[in-house]
């Protein structure tokens, strides 16, 4: 009420903020920004961002905080989470980020990455409910959230996170690996093992988020590293396709996930 008593204000505000943190990161770090911006919009990172604004914002922040990640400056990407942090308190995971960023990609540290998802899995219930017990938060312990039903959308993600993780694994073995093919990599992983774990608890798709969000430049790189033009140009068409599909998919079949279509302007 101080800027202005038009509501409108604030939504427009906040998606610029969230809209031009995209845009950097994509701008910065995508070997081809016009198939990063396609994902962008297709694996519904736009859509969110009209339904969880405070998640979004932070999602936003976290992609700044990346630079840092790869520039070494712990103190500027700490300040960055704990300020994302104050929009939605799920980003203060991303500080394992850092960490993590420093592994390599090999064989034991990928199964580090399953053991801690089956483990996280497996011991879900009762380190959970340890964590929340006396909080705030100890009313999740009795929602639909922790019902154990195995929700399509998790199950989707899990899928295309491996897809596209195992395509850049087999891509990798010809051509030059980069820092940003690295930890984009492990973020994946990242991604995947508490996605796993997500199918004990639904909401742990948010903290996901925040390390799966890097497909949109991760995929498009990996696809600009293949020498051939001829099978660079066949990668290209295959994700348009079945991404399209898989958009289209969602917003016929299961509307209720982003419960934005049909769209109605605040003037109507």
């Amino acid at each position: 009420s101080l800027i202005s008593d038009n509501q409108q204000i604030i939504l427009i505000v906040t998606s610029c903020i969230i809209l031009i943190c995209y845009a950097y990161f994509i701008k910065k770090y995508s070997a081809n920004v016009w198939l990063s911006v396609f994902l962008f919009f297709i694996l519904g990172y736009f859509t969110s961002s009209m339904n969880t604004i405070r998640h979004q914002i932070a999602l936003g922040l976290v992609l700044i905080s990346y630079k840092y990640i790869k520039e070494n400056k712990f103190f500027k990407f700490l300040i960055l989470i704990l300020v994302a942090s104050t929009f939605h308190s799920t980003s203060i995971i991303f500080l394992i980020s850092y960490p993590i960023s420093k592994l390599k990609i090999n064989f034991r540290n990928i199964m580090m990455f399953f053991l801690f998802a089956i483990l996280g899995y497996a011991l879900f219930d009762k380190i959970f409910s340890f964590i929340l017990l006396g909080t705030k938060y100890e009313y999740y312990l009795k929602t639909d959230y922790l019902n154990g039903d195995v929700r399509l959308a998790t199950v989707v993600n899990i899928l295309i996170i491996s897809t596209v993780l195992l395509f850049g694994i087999i891509s990798s073995n010809n051509i030059k690996k980069s820092r940003d093919y690295n930890i984009m990599c492990l973020f994946l992983f990242t991604s995947l093992s508490i996605s796993i774990i997500s199918l004990k608890f639904n909401l742990l798709d948010r903290v996901a988020d925040y390390f799966q969000v890097c497909i949109i430049v991760y995929l498009p790189n990996v696809i600009s590293k293949i020498s051939n033009q001829k099978k660079r140009i066949i990668a290209i068409y295959l994700v348009i396709v079945m991404f399209f599909l898989y958009g289209i998919s969602i917003q016929y079949l299961k509307p209720e996930w982003n419960k934005v279509f049909p769209y109605s302007f605040f003037w109507n």
